[in-house]
C-alpha cells in the first residue's frame, strides 16, 4: 500500500517568493504583498532573463494569466534557461494529523 502526503495551501498563505540563482545558489526573498518588479539579477549580479516566452499573450484576467503563466514558467524552469529557480515560502503548519485510509483500520 502506498501513502501519499500533500500540502494544500491558499495563495493568501504564501509568505515569500524565493528566487534562487542557478549559477551561485544565492537567494532573494520577496513578500507577495510588496512585489512591484521582479529582480533582474542575483545578489552576486548574475543576470536573470524574464523575457523567455515569445508567444506569451497577457490576458485581461489575472486568474487566467496566472494559470497559463504557471504552465509556461514550469516548462522554462525545466530548461533552466532563465538563470534562476522560483520557490514559494509558507509557514510550517502548526498541527498536522494523519489518518489511516486503510478500510481495515476503520474501528
Amino acid at each position: 500500500m502506498t501513502f501519499e502526503q500533500k500540502l494544500v495551501a491558499g495563495l493568501e498563505e504564501i509568505k515569500g517568493i524565493v528566487f534562487e540563482c542557478n549559477e551561485c545558489k544565492s537567494r532573494i526573498v520577496i513578500s507577495p504583498d510588496s512585489v512591484d518588479a521582479p529582480p533582474l539579477h542575483c545578489p552576486r549580479n548574475h543576470h536573470w532573463d524574464w523575457n523567455l516566452i515569445d508567444d506569451y499573450d497577457k490576458t485581461s484576467s489575472p486568474f487566467v494569466s496566472f494559470l497559463l503563466g504557471l504552465k509556461k514558467i514550469r516548462d522554462k524552469a525545466r530548461e533552466r534557461s532563465a538563470g534562476f529557480k522560483i520557490f514559494l515560502e509558507f509557514n510550517r503548519p502548526e498541527h498536522v494529523s494523519y489518518q489511516s485510509q486503510d478500510p481495515k483500520n476503520s474501528n
